[in-house]
This record gives C-alpha cells, sequence and structure tokens, in this order.
C-alpha cells in the first residue's frame, strides 16, 4: 500500500471520528442548542488567545483572557454593529500584564479585571476609545482570594475564586461549612463601590460569599436570582440558578479577615437553589442582558479547538426557565 494511500485513509477516519463525534455531542446537549442562539463571534480565536471572561458593557460587550504562549492578558471590546478592538493590557507601571484575566466587570468611570490574587482597574473611557490598541491600568488591589472572576453586584464588586480538589486549591480558612451542611471550598470577596476612591471600590471587603467548587463566573439576573456558571476541563458544564433573596440572607455567620474584622458571611447553597441547567463543557463566565443570559466558552481556543466543531466559538445567549421570586421586596446588602 502506498503513502498517499495511506495517508488519504487516516484523514478519512479522522474525518468520519469528528463528524461521528460533533454529532454525538450536539445530540447529547441538544436541549442548550435548542433553547439556545448564538448572539457573535468570540474574538481572537484564530491566535492564541483563551477567553475567560464576559461584561455587557455600553452598546456592546467586554471579552477578556489570556495569550496561552506569552500568559498576556488581553481585553477585546465589541459594539454592537460588530466593531471590534483588541486592547493589549499593562501594568500601572507599564510592564505588560500577565495574568489569567479570568474576570472583567464594568461599572461607571472603572473597568475591572481579576487573575492571580489581584484586581487590575482601567478606565472605562480609555477602552471606549476605538482606535486604542493598548491600555494600562490605573491602580490595583490584592483580593484575598485566588480571584478567578467577578461581578457588579447592587452597590459592590464581587471577586470570586475557582476551587477544585487538588488540582486548584484554596486556602483552608476558605472552607466553609454552609447552613445546608454542604461544605463550599471557594471564598468571595465583596469591596464595596466608592465614588470619591480613587480607584471607584474600597480596597478592603465588607463582606464575603461562601461558594461551591469549580465556579466560573457569577452574575444578577433581571428577575431576581444569582447565576454561578461552574466547569472544569471536562464533563458537563452546570449553570446554578439561586434565588437572590435567600442567599442575602444575614443569618449572623462571621468570617475573621486578615484585618482582625469580623465580616458577614452570605452563602450559595441547596437552601437557595432554584434550578440547574446542564451546558457543553468549558462554560467561562456569564452576564444579563435584556432578559437573556449571555454564555461564553473557552472550547474553541487553541488550547483546545474542539469548540471550533460544535460552535462554541460564539458566545450564546438564551433564556432562563420561569420562575416567581417568593418576595417582591428587593433586599440589597452593600
Amino acid at each position: 500500500m502506498n503513502k498517499r494511500r495511506i495517508l488519504s485513509r487516516v484523514l478519512l477516519a479522522a474525518a468520519t471520528a469528528a463528524l461521528i463525534f460533533r454529532g454525538a455531542f450536539l445530540l447529547y446537549f441538544g436541549d442548550f442548542y435548542h433553547e439556545a442562539q448564538k448572539a457573535f463571534p468570540v474574538p481572537g480565536l484564530s491566535s492564541d488567545f483563551v477567553p475567560q471572561g464576559l461584561e455587557s458593557f455600553g452598546d456592546g460587550f467586554l471579552i477578556s483572557g489570556y495569550l496561552s504562549r506569552s500568559g498576556r492578558a488581553r481585553m477585546y471590546h465589541m459594539d454592537a454593529l460588530g466593531g471590534v478592538s483588541s486592547l493589549e493590557l499593562y501594568r500601572e507601571d507599564g510592564t505588560p500584564l500577565r495574568c489569567h484575566a479570568g474576570g472583567v466587570a464594568a461599572v461607571g468611570d472603572f473597568v475591572y479585571l481579576v487573575g492571580g490574587g489581584k484586581c487590575y482597574v482601567f478606565s472605562a473611557e480609555e477602552i471606549k476609545e476605538w482606535d486604542r490598541t493598548s491600555v494600562s491600568a490605573l491602580g490595583s488591589f490584592s483580593t484575598g482570594n485566588r480571584a478567578s472572576f467577578c461581578c457588579i453586584w447592587n452597590d459592590a464588586l464581587v471577586v470570586g475564586e475557582y476551587a477544585n480538589g487538588e488540582r486548584y486549591p484554596t486556602a483552608e480558612s476558605h472552607h466553609l461549612m454552609t447552613p445546608s451542611g454542604e461544605e463550599n471550598p471557594a471564598l468571595g470577596t465583596v469591596f464595596p463601590l466608592d465614588e470619591d476612591a480613587p480607584l471607584g471600590v474600597e480596597e478592603e471587603p465588607g463582606a464575603v460569599l461562601s461558594l461551591p467548587d469549580r465556579v466560573q463566573g457569577l452574575c444578577l439576573t433581571h428577575d431576581g436570582r444569582m447565576v454561578l456558571s461552574t466547569s472544569g476541563a471536562l464533563g458537563v458544564s452546570k449553570l446554578y440558578l439561586y434565588d437572590r433573596s435567600q442567599v442575602e440572607k444575614d443569618i449572623g455567620h462571621t468570617y475573621t479577615w486578615s484585618t482582625g474584622e469580623e465580616l458577614p458571611v452570605y452563602f450559595f447553597d441547596s437552601a437557595a437553589l432554584t434550578d440547574t441547567l446542564y451546558l457543553p463543557p468549558q462554560t467561562e463566565e456569564t452576564t444579563c442582558r435584556g432578559g437573556m443570559l449571555y454564555v461564553l466558552f473557552e472550547s474553541a481556543s487553541y488550547r483546545y479547538q474542539y469548540g471550533k466543531l460544535v460552535g462554541t466559538d460564539s458566545v450564546y445567549r438564551m433564556p432562563l426557565p420561569d420562575w416567581e421570586p417568593e418576595t417582591e421586596d428587593e433586599s440589597l446588602l452593600f
């Protein structure tokens, strides 16, 4: 058998395997693909960009992530008409920012990007400038955890961490027993917004959150729920939906911060859980807009590639299951 025929058979076998994988994958996650729609392509996937963070920003969106070869952080700004701006990120001293860039959140004059135990703060006005190709942080501060994702919750910036067994361990003090009897291994830190502060936020937390494992993102919905996006390198992703009013109940638990201050603790546990949705692997951050949930995946990045076979090279938007809150009173903790 000549080499050309062997090569043809190998290529045919590979193509057949890819088709079988794609068909089985789309069938297994049929509910998701039936309910969700592609919103827009994830930029940067033709290079070694690994998407991590997603945020609604003006009439468009921000996506943060890192370059797998160099570890440098990058941010993309997309407008409603499909325009895309690519921004290389720098520390406040002008050196390249190298971090996981796991989450991005925006409020007022500031954009917050987290990774490697720190929060980096950028000017929202500078990020809006379409002729820019880079932006330097205005400043940064330590978050007291691994700083894997972030969001704006009420009048605070929340920074959460990813925990996954021995591969991604967290500090032992971050492992808390919930009122429902579950052990949560991750900690979220809650930094109150402060318009008079140089970075728009107090740099010491006012509360902490007790979070389950494998959390990649947190967002608030329009109808009083909170969504935790959870995933790992393999296996089904899960979106956990929580009754915000139940999470925000102050039940008297406290956490001793490094300064010795006792901070209130708020728990994500089964008592507050309202629904669980099953999605394709490797979900990252989510954000809500116009009553729809937008979901980012990393599976089509240079590191993994297979997402390009199954359509996860786009951000998806999807409706959430109907839900009636027990109370119409909206609590504002922070």
